[in-house]
């Protein structure tokens, strides 16, 4: 879908949100003619991009491919610009490989691994935050059947997930798969690439603190931006939520805007911001929908900067190192 059709969609759903689901322009006026309250809002959201940088540095380092911090904040930062400006995760994660621009197959195969336990990472940090808040208001979830049942799912799904993702990305079971497909595969291009997964996975496995460590940096990278909306959205008239109310619906919003299908998932997270603001606080007056399309704003103008490295990386893309005696190992079996 080319940009002009996706900003003429964009521009649709805006006038649905505006027409059918009472998002409001006094709560954006509000928020955007508090120019300082925006700038620290901003501030959390750069802080939060340097978190998410390092964190994506140490898992590019235990796939045995060194860039330097500074190139992966340009990365991180052209990233987020593609995915908030854009239009879409999936066009950010590319870019992020485009701009590693791996050289062979077996680079391709660990970059592609880091970039999808990046994102898998970001998530389960996004859902962990949710999930304690949520359990620090029992008494919703007790008062209502809908936090319940969302309380029961989340928790089931993000169990499961955290264990699907150990076996895949930490545990010996995914090596073990691997070479035994391998052993079951006839010599050419698909072996090759089976076999780098499977040597991505095994350093993955050899190093299960820095993945520990990395799950921190994701807590901790997606808490600061709600910390600073927080400190915006709670001075605001007329407000209902407090932080952990805050704590539990923003990031539940953000998950279904992180995995709708919608470009970048405009109209999916202001719907269900809206929706789950009002079980919180049924009794409240202001469009909750339009606080989210703020928070929307503030990471897309945060993610500007992103532009620059799109820019320079056009003449001069970054050029990812890689540890030749790790990667020309032989895979050995777990």
């Amino acid at each position: 879908m080319r940009i002009a059709a996706k900003i003429g969609l964009v521009l649709l759903i805006l006038w649905a949100l505006s027409r059918f689901a009472s998002i409001g322009v006094a709560e954006v006026h509000w928020v955007l003619s508090r120019p300082v309250l925006v700038i620290v809002a901003v501030l959390c959201v750069w802080i939060s991009q340097l978190l998410g940088a390092y964190r994506f540095q140490i898992i590019l380092r235990r796939q045995a491919v060194f860039v330097d911090f500074l190139s992966v904040v340009m990365i991180t930062c052209a990233s987020l610009f593609s995915a908030n400006v854009l239009l879409g995760t999936v066009a950010g994660d590319g870019i992020r490989y485009l701009l590693l621009s791996p050289r062979s197959e077996a680079r391709s195969v660990a970059t592609l691994t880091a970039i999808a336990l990046d994102r898998f990472l970001g998530l389960m940090g996004l859902l962990s935050i949710g999930l304690v808040a949520l359990f620090f208001r029992l008494d919703l979830v007790l008062a209502s059947d809908t936090l319940s049942r969302l309380a029961l799912v989340a928790s089931a799904l993000g169990l499961a997930t955290a264990g699907v993702g150990f076996i895949f990305f930490g545990g010996r079971a995914a090596p073990r798969v691997i070479a035994w497909i391998i052993g079951h595969l006839r010599p050419g291009r698909l072996a090759r690439i089976v076999a780098a997964l499977g040597n991505s996975l095994t350093l993955i496995a050899n190093h299960p603190r820095s993945a520990l460590y990395a799950f921190v940096l994701s807590i901790l990278a997606n808490l600061v931006p709600l910390i600073g909306f927080y400190a915006l959205a709670a001075m605001m008239p007329q407000m209902t939520l407090g932080p952990l109310d805050f704590g539990f619906v923003l990031p539940t919003a953000l998950l279904a805007n992180a995995l709708s299908i919608t470009p970048g998932g405009i109209g999916v997270g202001e719907g269900v911001f809206e929706f789950f603001a009002h079980i919180v606080s049924p009794h409240a007056t202001i469009s909750f929908a339009a606080l989210f399309f703020v928070y929307r704003l503030i990471g897309a103008a945060a993610s500007l900067p992103g532009v620059i490295p799109l820019l320079l990386a056009r003449r001069s893309p970054v050029r990812a190192a890689a540890n030749r005696t790790v990667w020309d190992a032989r895979v050995k079996s777990p």
